[in-house]
């Protein structure tokens, strides 16, 4: 398993976004968004939300995505094939 990562590391399962080489190689990639909407969650707005995917060969084969301050909680799950599920209040 591989991460992408916006930061740069020397770890050889750490992949750069700048330069993802690797990415498509068949390994499975995980890629995170720590925080999507950083300039809503500073200022105090529910309206954001962490993401995680997951990419093997060429596809995405999963998702998550936590709002945890979006109507009392929210969680996102997705699997390719499979069912999406929702969460919410309380996560």
């Amino acid at each position: 398993m591989k991460f992408l990562c916006e930061e740069d590391s020397t770890d050889p399962i750490v992949l750069s976004k700048k330069n993802p080489v690797g990415i498509f190689d068949g390994t499975p990639v995980v890629v995170v968004d720590p925080i999507d909407g950083t300039v809503r969650y500073a200022g105090g707005y529910p309206d954001w939300a962490m993401g995680a995917g997951v990419i093997e060969g060429k596809e995405i084969t999963g998702g998550v995505i936590a709002a945890p301050a979006a109507n009392g909680g929210m969680f996102l799950f997705s699997e390719k094939g499979k069912q999406t599920f929702l969460h919410e209040n309380g996560m």
